[in-house]
């Protein structure tokens, strides 16, 4: 049995208890060891717990993952199913690229209508011998006055609703675990407006730094791209 005795964890608290209860799906685990799923999925909350209490994910963090699940809802679950979708989402992982495929890849940049320009904040991150997919997705701040406007917390409900799957419902968890999302009233102030979504070809003669083509003394590289001089490589618009 488990029993809170911080107030201060009442959300994260609340947050686990509905978790373990969810995980319990016998889908979900009926083709693992059940045992060694649960240490996994409690040794995870335990980690989650060691933080801070106040320590909430910021709103820039918040907003580049909400372009992510943007795009895992819009664009790649109705393409490729929800677990294929799910198991390609390596954002929370903090890998170079948010989405890695067999054969293909996408990146998502979630930046505000009026920015023209996107950070790219490795080499790694346009470098592959695979074609893949930038994702432009334009979120503006707004405020709890919208009817229209998009949280964190409000996104998560809305995903968790839709997904049909077991598996995929537990991979979408899972993941928003490991960056450190828990529901907290908070995020309920941290509001963006949707704006458009805009899919972009990366080929090899994209303009992109590739590994390659630099000198092997230089480790690390972050550079800034212009979207009206990628014009040509825009596939579509949603």
């Amino acid at each position: 049995m488990f029993s809170l005795r911080d107030a201060r964890y009442e959300d994260m608290f609340d947050c686990f208890c509905k978790d373990i209860i969810s995980s319990s799906d016998i889908q979900a685990v009926a083709d693992r060891n059940a045992y060694a799923f649960f240490v996994n999925r409690y040794n995870k909350w335990a980690a989650l717990f060691e933080k801070a209490p106040n320590d909430i994910l910021s709103p820039s963090v918040i907003k580049g993952l909400i372009g992510e699940i943007l795009v895992l809802k819009n664009i790649l679950i109705p393409q490729l199913g929800e677990v294929s979708a799910l198991e390609a989402w390596m954002g929370p992982l903090l890998s170079p690229k948010d989405f890695i495929f067999e054969k293909s890849w996408v990146e998502v940049k979630t930046i505000s209508s009026p920015v023209e320009s996107i950070q790219i904040s490795s080499i790694e991150q346009l470098d592959s011998t695979n074609d893949g997919q930038i994702v432009i997705v334009r979120l503006d701040s707004s405020n709890l006055a919208d009817p229209d406007s998009i949280s964190i917390n409000g996104l998560f409900d809305e995903m968790v609703g839709l997904l049909q799957n077991p598996v995929a419902r537990n991979l979408f968890e899972e993941k928003l675990l490991v960056i450190g999302y828990c529901f907290n009233r908070l995020y309920d102030n941290v509001r963006f407006s949707f704006k458009k979504m805009e899919l972009y070809k990366v080929t090899p003669d994209f303009p992109a730094i590739k590994r390659e083509s630099i000198p092997p003394a230089i480790l690390q590289a972050e550079y800034n791209i212009s979207i009206p001089a990628i014009e040509k490589f825009k596939i579509g618009t949603l």
